[in-house]
Order: C-alpha cells, then structure tokens, then sequence
C-alpha cells in the first residue's frame, strides 16, 4: 500500500511540474510596457533587434527618451532574466537616476509578463501590447 502511495505521489508530482509553463520564447518579450509610478506612467518598448525605447516625463513635465540595448538570459527551467544597458530610473523627487544597468527578471504569469524593478512597492512594468 506504501509503494502505490509513492508512486502516485512521485507521478503526480512529476505532472504538476512538468504541466507549469514558465518557458518564456524570445519573441515573447518583444512589445510595449508601462509602469505607472510618482504619479506618471513610463513607457518601455522592447524591440527586436535587441534595443529599446524608454519613454517618460520628468518632473517639470518635459518628455523624455532613452534607448539603449538589452538581452535575454535563460537557464533552463529557471527564471528567465532580462537586463538593459544605460537604463535610467526616475527618482522619488522627480530627479533621474544614474545611467546603468538593470538586471530584472522576467515574470509570466497565464498570458501576462512583467518585469519589475521594486518588489516591495510591487513597481513593475506590464506588458500591454
């Protein structure tokens, strides 16, 4: 009776894990992201040919525009990470950040994906097209 127990529980186990879909294809990442935060929304475009396009506005209203490169990273069935190039952060006081690099993970969750880059305020960019 012991050996029926542990054999279901080792082929259930073996099917609720195999059954996450937590792959993420390269071309998943393509398209448009927006991050809602200190009362403005950034937009992030996530092209193609490994570049990007962020948009947002400073605090006296202006309207800004970065671009620089990104990659993809994959580790098996582990998290996927992305990481951009001279990304730069608006900041509490409506200042910028330095220019650098930004390491995220990337998170798909049914058919969403976001790449976040507070945790603990939940700050993330959502992928809306």
């Amino acid at each position: 009776m012991k050996k029926i127990f542990s054999k279901m529980f080792v082929i259930l186990t073996t099917f609720l894990i195999l059954s996450c879909d937590t792959k993420v294809d390269e071309h998943q990442i393509y398209g448009t992201y927006y991050a809602e935060y200190l009362e403005s929304t950034d937009k992030l475009i996530i092209s193609s040919n490994f570049e990007y396009t962020h948009k947002y506005s400073k605090g006296n209203g202006e309207k800004t525009q970065e671009e620089g490169t990104w990659g993809f990273e994959s580790f098996g069935r582990e998290t996927h990470g992305v990481t951009f190039t001279d990304f730069v952060f608006r900041k509490e006081n409506n200042t910028l950040g330095k220019r650098g690099y930004w390491h995220t993970s990337l998170e798909k969750s049914g058919s969403k994906f976001r790449l976040c880059f507070d945790y603990d305020l939940n700050l993330c960019f959502e992928k809306k097209e």
